[in-house]
């Protein structure tokens, strides 16, 4: 016989874990109890929760959890740094979920969505997965996917996916009793390991396409692409690709300026336009390397 949820803890810090508060705020489903990792900034996480007279609770990765759980139905987990201890899959057998940004079995890992930009997939999405002990390996629950343009950039995108996460997830809890899980896919397994600062180095020798895709998944909030001009750093946050073509120049060449954008080539004689950038803005000429 299935237990009945009633009550929920909510684990998590960032965006994702405060549109998933709102959601099961507008629908009756008030959290007993949301844990967050210490030193990580979980502001408006602390006010929101507060707000609604929730008890929270400031966690680090080596103490148990157990003991702020015993009188919760399902644990939900939203951008929760830390893996989840076999204790608590054990005391909750088949009532941990996970909240995870991508169509699961594809980009499993911490960054999901920058790796899914990175490799100009057409398509993104949000699974609601039983949590197992290996990771964002459990049976799947819900599942949709959003649709993306090359208009569309990180930020924008990551909204969507929150959006849509708390969304399902509130529906997961509704529908909890009458959902089947279901295995995910071991021939499709794909992983989205964690990114750092210096993965957003470009290489201007590939296609515009690429570059693209590269400076798309490492936007806001992210910490950007880069380049050097004269040896000083040029971040770079808004592309689009061109279907222009040059002979002349070499890749890294700034080959025309306007107001606040310029065209700069790249691998295959291809263009790159470029309208967000940190940095003085370069010449006609100049290479950026």
């Amino acid at each position: 016989m299935k237990k009945n949820i009633q009550s929920v803890a909510l684990l998590g810090w960032n965006d994702s874990t405060v549109e998933c508060l709102r959601e099961l705020l507008q629908n009756s489903l008030k959290p007993k109890i949301i844990i967050i990792p210490e030193n990580f900034d979980s502001r408006k996480l602390i006010f929101l929760g507060k707000k609604a007279n929730i008890k929270i609770i400031k966690s680090v990765y080596k103490r148990s959890l157990i003991p702020y759980l015993s009188d919760c139905d399902i644990i939900v987990s939203a951008s929760w740094p830390f893996i989840i201890r076999n204790e608590v899959l054990r005391m909750f057998p088949g009532r941990v979920l996970n909240v995870h940004a991508s169509l699961l079995p594809k980009y499993r890992g911490q960054h999901p969505l920058n790796w899914a930009l990175l490799n100009d997939e057409k398509e993104v999405g949000v699974t609601i997965h039983l949590v197992s002990e290996e990771l964002d390996a459990g049976n799947i629950l819900i599942q949709k996917s959003i649709n993306i343009k090359d208009k569309d950039d990180l930020q924008y995108i990551r909204k969507k996916i929150h959006l849509l996460g708390a969304r399902l997830l509130v529906e997961s809890i509704k529908k909890f009793n009458r959902l089947r899980p279901k295995l995910q896919d071991s021939s499709s397994i794909s992983n989205a390991p964690k990114r750092v600062p210096s993965d957003g180095y470009i290489q201007w020798k590939k296609t515009a396409r690429e570059i693209f895709c590269l400076i798309r998944a490492s936007s806001h909030p992210g910490p950007g692409s880069y380049a050097f001009k004269d040896g000083k750093k040029v971040i770079i946050w808004k592309t689009l690709p061109t279907r222009k073509f040059i002979e002349r120049g070499i890749p890294g060449e700034i080959i025309s300026t306007l107001k606040k954008s310029f065209l700069i080539k790249c691998g295959n004689n291809e263009l790159l336009k470029i309208f967000e950038y940190k940095g003085e803005k370069p010449k006609i000429g100049q290479i950026l390397k």
